[in-house]
């Protein structure tokens, strides 16, 4: 009888001894600002970044990312004196940046004083006021890439500058960018 139970309390051993539980390999970290202003809290049109749309991608990322291992955490940024407005970063990068996109910031038609400023993320030749969930989830799966290429580290100045490109300022003003890459 004792035979029946060996491998039993093999398998209890090997769980106990390495856990049952599949560590994450990478972390993709989801991060947004809410938009702080009390003016612009109380816009009818709001712009930036709205919760739902947040935790819909998060979701979705997480969904997307878990079957091959990676971990999708979310947070909150407070506002800083540096980043005063809404937003939203994947491992500390800009989202604008993972979409090769551009903020744009123009004053708020609903502010009659001029205090509220609209931000607009433009990508895919198209302006956003506010950050749809699908652009979120984009960003976080070219994230996701990043981590696997890099094996779990990202350098947030390399981010949307083409392979094979050395010493460009930036994607937009690099030749083999403009030319579509190598």
């Amino acid at each position: 009888m004792t035979r029946n139970f060996l491998p039993a309390l093999v398998l209890i051993a090997l769980i106990a001894l390495f856990g049952c539980a599949r560590q994450p390999k990478y972390v993709v970290v989801l991060e947004w600002q809410p938009q702080v202003s009390e003016i612009c809290k109380n816009c009818p049109t709001p712009c930036g970044v709205d919760e739902a749309q947040v935790k819909q991608a998060y979701a979705a990322l997480k969904e997307k990312l878990s079957a091959e291992g990676i971990e999708v955490s979310l947070a909150t940024r407070a506002a800083t004196p540096e980043r005063p407005s809404s937003g939203v970063w994947l491992c500390d990068v800009p989202l604008e940046t993972w979409v090769g996109g551009t903020t744009l910031v123009s004053p708020c038609q609903h502010d009659a004083k001029g205090d509220c400023k609209r931000r607009t993320l433009r990508a895919d030749a198209r302006n956003y006021e506010t950050i749809p969930a699908d652009l979120i989830v984009r960003a976080g799966l070219s994230c996701a890439d990043e981590l696997k290429e890099h094996a779990g580290k990202i350098d947030p100045a390399a981010i949307g500058i083409p392979k094979g490109c050395a010493g460009c300022p930036s994607a937009s003003s690099c030749s083999k960018a403009k030319a579509g890459g190598e």
